[in-house]
């Protein structure tokens, strides 16, 4: 089979350099001041359950999220769903994701061909959180007798309970054998990054993995969600022409980039680079929410993953979006 490749044209290299060290020597050009207000009232108004669930995790968790990319101004969401193209978070709001989880969901999320062949069922065996909820003695045998009934994998964590337990661990003690273990740094003796998953052999073959990589390839999803990627881009150098901004778009395939302030392109040698990093990161951090406010959700408000799942109707949502955010910058 030829391989599908989703990158129909390499960027021109010197001129998005050019254009970049244009962009870093010029002044920031930021949200007016009216409408970055329209936008933050957005978030007070129409996210107010995701602010409550962000406030309460910040007690327990620096940040209130576990992962960098949650960190979004003014505070992060909270999604309740993901589908196709789409997010949808607590509040009932529905955004074109071009999170794509980080980059990886080619497909879009939950994409039914691949769903529809996984199923499993994953606990901790003696408990959620170590036990604090301690559960019935026959709870994993029941937990197994389910799985079976309805073909789906049981999954045990015994990230704390292996060996803990006992050399077999708590399904040795329960004597209730799951389709596959999760263990952590005890494979290790307890030196960090280390990790195990065991289970039966025709489990071990990864059918998520398997299915996922089966549909990229027969329904030729990298060159699809190159496509949208290209279509994107055009569109949104179109708006910066339009607005006769001094800002940055270029993609490879899939994954597009728009440099609105350039922060990533500041030279370590530079004398006031502790000055403009914070100043050109707020940029970004108040295109990214301006775009959010309308709908869209990129990462980091300067990268963009697509995906198959897009097509011309997520991609002039987006243009809309752009266009609206485009228009009340500050020249």
């Amino acid at each position: 089979m030829k391989a599908q490749y989703n990158i129909s044209k390499w960027p021109d290299v010197q001129n998005i350099a050019a254009r970049m060290d244009r962009l870093i020597n010029d002044k920031l050009y930021p949200i007016k001041t009216e409408a970055m207000a329209r936008y933050m009232d957005y978030f007070d108004n129409n996210c107010k359950r995701a602010k409550e669930i962000i406030s309460e995790a910040r007690q327990y968790i620096p940040g209130g999220v576990q992962h960098n990319l949650a960190f979004n101004y003014p505070f992060p969401l909270a999604i309740d769903k993901a589908e196709g193209p789409y997010l949808f978070d607590v509040d009932g709001n529905r955004y074109v994701d071009y999170l794509q989880a980080g980059g990886p969901t080619l497909l879009g999320s939950n994409y039914k061909p691949v769903t529809d062949k996984v199923i499993e069922v994953i606990l901790e065996p003696i408990g959620p959180e170590s036990g604090t909820r301690i559960m019935p003695f026959d709870y994993c045998a029941k937990a197994r007798g389910l799985c079976d009934e309805f073909g789906a994998l049981l999954i045990f964590d015994e990230v704390v309970s292996a060996f803990r337990v006992g050399p077999g661990g708590a399904a040795g003690y329960f004597n209730v054998i799951p389709d596959l273990t999760v263990f952590g740094k005890i494979v290790s003796g307890g030196f960090p990054m280390a990790g195990g998953v065991g289970g039966r052999e025709e489990v071990m073959s990864c059918a998520a993995g398997y299915f996922a990589i089966k549909e990229i390839i027969e329904q030729d999803a990298a060159r699809k969600a190159g496509e949208n990627g290209d279509k994107l881009c055009t569109g949104i150098q179109a708006l910066i022409d339009k607005y006769k901004l001094p800002f940055v778009t270029w993609n490879t395939g899939s994954i597009v980039h728009f440099e609105v302030s350039g922060v990533m392109y500041l030279s370590v040698q530079d004398s006031d680079i502790f000055k403009k990093i914070p100043e050109r990161q707020h940029s970004i951090e108040e295109f990214g929410a301006a775009l959010t406010a309308n709908g869209v959700i990129t990462l980091a408000g300067s990268r963009i993953y697509t995906s198959m799942a897009d097509n011309s109707g997520t991609i002039a949502e987006s243009l809309k979006a752009f266009d609206e955010v485009f228009s009340n910058i500050e020249i």
